[in-house]
């Protein structure tokens, strides 16, 4: 891994035992220059998640993972900082994942990912990587305010130059609602293949967990368990 001033990336984090580290995890191809930031809580199941998420992740992308130790109270403001601060080392965009489910684990999470693994990979992903020539964050499924629901998306640089330093909070939802300004353009390309309203993209991860649901438009999610 690149020598990182981490101190200087961190600034706001005021807490001493709050332990932090980066690890890199090359693309399995070894040509791609796509780049993920990866927010792990370093928790027994969050590695478990981690190393699920890893299993698609690394096929398509170079990887940082950003580790975060329990209890994981910075909640995903280390992994957003760092890939601001990549950013603003010369990255266009990132990638920007976390492990859902980690810290409360219910089924519609384990769904999320799924989708996740849909729409970041493959065919899917192009759609997001293209709308960043007109869009500053492109992600599955976006509320009415520019919330990004889940936190799972594609973040270009001029996103993090417009909404200036991410600061910490000890809100965990202040971070869905991060680019929630006028001036950042995005899209949600889930929510528009689905024609549904804000509300129901809200709760589509309740709608996961409806046995054998089965989306057949152009984005094709099957969802089997």
């Amino acid at each position: 891994m690149h020598d990182l001033n981490l101190t200087e990336i961190y600034k706001d984090v005021q807490n001493p035992e709050v332990s932090i580290s980066i690890e890199y995890i090359p693309c399995e191809c070894g040509t791609v220059t796509r780049t993920c930031v990866f927010g792990v809580l370093a928790s027994e199941r969050g590695l478990k998640i981690k190393k699920e998420m890893l299993s698609w992740l690394t096929k398509e992308y170079n990887v940082y993972c950003v580790n975060q130790a329990v209890p994981g109270r910075l909640y995903e403001y280390p992994a957003l900082r760092f890939a601001q601060w990549l950013c603003s080392q010369g990255d266009e965009w990132v990638l920007y994942v976390h492990t859902k489910g980690a810290a409360k684990p219910r089924l519609t999470q384990m769904k999320v990912r799924k989708m996740w693994k849909y729409q970041f990979t493959g065919s899917a992903a192009e759609d997001y990587i293209s709308s960043l020539d007109n869009y500053d964050v492109v992600c599955p499924l976006l509320g009415p305010n520019n919330e990004t629901w889940h936190n799972g998306m594609f973040i270009s640089k001029s996103a993090f130059e417009k909404i200036g330093d991410i600061v910490l909070s000890d809100d965990r939802y202040h971070y869905q609602r991060l680019f929630r300004r006028s001036k950042i353009k995005a899209r949600g390309i889930l929510k528009e293949k689905m024609e549904i309203t804000h509300i129901d993209a809200y709760m589509l991860s309740h709608e996961f967990s409806r046995k054998g649901v089965t989306f057949t438009h152009d984005f094709c999610l099957t969802i089997e368990y």
